[in-house]
């Protein structure tokens, strides 16, 4: 079981390091061609230094499953023992190291990557069950509207429907 959450977490870490694109102009990130858009020199300046990041505590988490860029929200609080639990009565377990955190649910095949750029917190999800992806990002509670909101005919956080 540890050796198959590891690989599908190593999965995922790939995924984030080869795909954290901008998949569609409803991103609520400004894009490259945008005067807001954040600037850099290298990756190395644009990452939050490592020691400034405590992922544990409640974040609010945005998904958007096909990146269609509507997102649905939910709250997700990391506890300092390696679990979770969100704000629609999932849980699971995560790791996370420096600017990357990765989370995969207990009752689910899903599994989340976020990495911290600057003051983004954007990654991508992903329900290997029924093989659909998504979009996603975090935010602290407090930044946009807190509520729980699962989109009409969407799945939830978790990818069940």
């Amino acid at each position: 079981m540890t050796r198959k959450l590891q690989t599908g977490l190593a999965f995922i870490l790939l995924l984030v390091a080869f795909s954290c694109t901008k998949e569609n102009d409803n991103s609520p990130f400004p894009s490259s061609g945008s005067s807001q858009a954040l600037t850099s020199t290298s990756a190395d300046e644009a990452d939050v230094p490592v020691s400034d990041i405590s992922w544990t505590g409640t974040w609010v988490l945005h998904y958007s499953w096909g990146c269609t860029g509507s997102f649905g929200t939910t709250t997700i609080k990391f506890n300092s023992n390696g679990t979770f639990s969100t704000g629609s009565g999932n849980t699971g377990r995560y790791v996370s190291s420096g600017i990357i955190i990765l989370w995969k649910y207990d009752s689910h095949n899903t599994s989340y990557a976020v990495r911290v750029n600057k003051t983004q917190y954007t990654g991508i999800a992903g329900d290997f069950a029924n093989q659909i992806k998504g979009c996603a990002f975090l935010t602290k509670p407090g930044a946009v509207a807190e509520s729980s909101q699962q989109l009409k005919g969407q799945p939830d956080d978790a990818g069940k429907r």
